[in-house]
């Protein structure tokens, strides 16, 4: 059972793939789940065989519905695709998740980010 598996499915606003976890308009899956294998091994910069920046809208809704147990599962692993596309390419890591993460631990425990994202050390 993936960590996928316990964010769930439909939500007030949006139906979400039953498989990946995405944002999709309608069905139990989107159309890349129905057809992916189940031994897929993602590339650095995927996610459950999509590219990072394909979840942004994901993100967002989940943003959007203040469903912060589905982002503190996803943003750290998208997170991890980001840093790994990164490290494959060497171009400088996709920060955008990071500032959500932040945003997200900031609104629901009131802390600061403790570590600087790797851009902010990137630039020193």
């Amino acid at each position: 059972m993936s960590i996928m598996d316990h964010i769930s499915v439909r939500t007030f606003k949006a139906t979400r793939c039953k498989r990946c976890g995405i944002v999709i308009g309608f069905g139990d899956r989107c159309e890349w789940c129905q057809h992916r294998p189940t031994g897929h091994v993602d590339a650095p910069g995927d996610l459950h065989g999509r590219h990072h920046s394909e979840w942004i809208g994901t993100v967002q809704v989940l943003m959007q519905e203040d469903d912060a147990y589905a982002l503190q599962l996803l943003l750290p692993r998208l997170i991890g695709a980001a840093q790994a596309e990164a490290a494959a390419t060497g171009k400088p890591s996709y920060g955008w998740y990071d500032d959500q993460l932040a945003q997200l631990e900031e609104r629901q425990f009131g802390t600061k980010p403790t570590r600087p994202r790797e851009r902010d050390t990137d630039a020193a």
